[in-house]
C-alpha cells in the first residue's frame, strides 16, 4: 500500500497503473504530416474542379460561316432551302453574278 499525502491508501499495483496512466495522457501526440493534413482539402478542391470542369459547357469560339461551308451544307443535304430562300439571301450584284455564271455555256 502506498500512502498519499492526503492520507488515502492505494495499493501499489493500482498507483503504479495510475503513474503510468497520468504519464501516457501528458505525453505529447506525433502531429500528423503536412500532406496528412491537407490531404481532405485537397481532394475536395480537385473534386469540385473537376465537377466543375465537367458540367460547365465548354466555350470554345464558334467556326466562323463562310461561303464555302454554306455552300458544301446546301450540296449535302445537311440545309433545306428553298430556291427563293437562297436567292434572297443574295444581293443585287450577287444574284447577277450567279445569273452569268449558270447562263455560261461549260
Amino acid at each position: 500500500m502506498t500512502k498519499m499525502k492526503d492520507g488515502i491508501h492505494i495499493p501499489k499495483e493500482a498507483h503504479e497503473q495510475l503513474v503510468q496512466h497520468m504519464l501516457r495522457a501528458t505525453a505529447t501526440r506525433p502531429t500528423p504530416s503536412l500532406v496528412r493534413r491537407i490531404w481532405p482539402i485537397a481532394a475536395t478542391a480537385v473534386a469540385a474542379s473537376l465537377a466543375l470542369v465537367l458540367l460547365l459547357p465548354s466555350q470554345s469560339e464558334p467556326t466562323a460561316l463562310t461561303e464555302e461551308l454554306a455552300w458544301d451544307a446546301l450540296e449535302s443535304g445537311r440545309l433545306d432551302m428553298s430556291p427563293d430562300e437562297m436567292t434572297s439571301l443574295l444581293g443585287d450584284d450577287e444574284f447577277e453574278t450567279l445569273l452569268a455564271d449558270l447562263n455560261q455555256p461549260q
